[in-house]
């Protein structure tokens, strides 16, 4: 009975589609392991290797490479929505930096006549190590950046006393 019913769910698979034949021998017996089968059916990367799309894996996201190079070199990138990005400089400057398509990196430099400069990454790179002695350490922006979060929790904190202090009378 035990075998029947083996068989019939077996038979019940392949109409479905769920076990391909050439994994299983004529005993209904698995012919390799899970992995090995998985291993075996899965397509080389050589087969690939001239496909016109990258693999997303394989797609390079230059606003976080971007990053992870400035954060290697002690530069801290901020941003506040995702789209404008800035680097706090040691003297009033602005230092902005866009990233407007997946190839190109703009950055708006206000020593720089205040032109707003395209680059490919590596140029960007090189450009704003090129300027580092005018921008803050990592960690002098992130203590900059905190301290400037307490002040406005304070601000807030002030607000919503002086705001609930007015409907007492």
């Amino acid at each position: 009975m035990k075998q029947q019913l083996s068989e019939e769910f077996k038979r019940m698979q392949k109409l479905a589609g769920i076990i391909k034949e050439a994994a299983f021998n004529d005993a209904g017996e698995p012919m390799m392991t899970h992995n090995q089968f998985r291993d075996y059916s899965e397509p080389s990367d050589e087969e690939f290797d001239d496909y016109p799309y990258p693999n997303d894996n394989d797609e390079i996201n230059i606003s976080r490479e971007f990053i992870n190079e400035m954060k290697k070199n002690n530069i801290f990138v901020e941003t506040f929505n995702g789209e404008e990005y800035f680097i706090r400089c040691k003297e009033h400057e602005d230092f902005m930096i866009y990233f407007p398509d997946d190839e190109t990196i703009e950055i708006y430099d206000t020593k720089n006549n205040g032109q707003k400069q395209e680059f490919g990454y590596q140029d960007a790179v090189d450009y704003v190590l090129k300027n580092k002695r005018h921008l803050l350490t990592f960690d002098e922006s992130v203590k900059e950046r905190n301290s400037e979060m307490d002040i406005d929790s304070q601000d807030r904190q002030n607000n919503r006393a002086e705001m609930g202090g007015y409907g007492l009378g």
